[in-house]
């Protein structure tokens, strides 16, 4: 974490997964019973408690004692901190065409991939949160791969599905953009070879044959004329429409299919909806950033 006076020492990896939790939950404010659980669960109850009061104190001497508020039972952020999995999920909220690139842009990794804290509830928050995230990161990217065909940037388009398809290459859907691309672009030879291996991944991997919609594709693309357009795969724009109108909505499409393990889950998932403060700055100081999806650095 970094402040703006340079990185800003918390003073421990629990004190870090404090403030973590409570920056992807903010504004909704936390027990003291669930964060001792969260992050000192295998201990006695009130050796937990003391640690959460300590926690509590050093992120108030780092980041200053207007930034967390206690009241009776409840601990919150009393200031918002600029954190990437908030911009980024704003981002792919705001769905158009630079939103979607620069998301996909934040997108590196696993949440806290380098933050390990052996308690079982904190494993289970931390595991929740990253499918849900990896599953909103996917969705962007394949709008982001329609908006980019529907506008005639195939290399674009085919950029975002191969980056998708590393992350999951079992996204079917994934799969179909890459074959639109590869045909938009010319490739049409390499188009098909990548429909043999997607056949090839289903029935090793899950039994299964490719989806009627992938299917009718690849027919399309076999019985077309040289010079003849293929239509894009179903709930893809076709090309010159534009981005604007493009139905794809990755985050409601994300949510509904995302895993949701925790009820901490539900004041993250719905944080970007809701009027955000600007980030909490002292007079004539800059805020503090958290970087929590940014793979392996804790950064601004």
């Amino acid at each position: 974490m970094t402040g703006p006076d340079g990185t800003v020492d918390l003073g421990g990896k629990k004190t870090l997964a404090l403030l973590a939790f409570l920056v992807c939950n903010s504004p909704q404010a936390q027990s003291r019973e669930k964060l001792a659980t969260l992050l000192w669960g295998s201990h006695f109850e009130a050796q937990a408690r003391q640690n959460l009061r300590q926690a509590v104190f050093r992120l108030r001497r780092a980041l200053g004692p207007e930034t967390i508020a206690t009241s009776g039972e409840l601990i919150s952020l009393a200031a918002p901190i600029a954190c990437d999995v908030v911009e980024f999920q704003d981002l792919v909220r705001e769905g158009n065409r630079a939103a979607l690139r620069r998301a996909i842009e934040i997108y590196h990794g696993e949440l806290l991939a380098d933050l390990s804290i052996p308690q079982e509830a904190w494993s289970d928050w931390v595991s929740s949160e990253r499918r849900r995230l990896e599953v909103l990161a996917l969705s962007a990217m394949v709008a982001f791969a329609e908006q980019e065909l529907a506008n005639g940037r195939p290399q674009s388009a085919l950029a975002a599905a191969d980056r998708a398809l590393i992350i999951n290459d079992l996204r079917e859907d994934a799969h179909r953009l890459k074959i639109c691309a590869l045909v938009e672009a010319g490739r049409k030879a390499e188009a098909l070879k990548h429909y043999e291996h997607l056949i090839d991944l289903l029935r090793r991997e899950l039994g299964v044959e490719p989806d009627a919609a992938t299917v009718t594709l690849v027919t399309e693309i076999t019985t077309s004329k040289p010079s003849g357009q293929v239509a894009p795969p179903a709930g893809t724009p076709k090309p010159g429409r534009p981005a604007s109108q493009v139905p794809t909505n990755p985050v409601a499409s994300a949510e509904a299919n995302a895993v949701h393990g925790a009820s901490a889950l539900n004041a993250a998932t719905n944080l970007a909806e809701k009027p955000q403060a600007p980030p909490y700055a002292p007079p004539g100081r800059s805020a503090p950033g958290i970087s929590l999806t940014l793979a392996r650095n804790v950064v601004s």
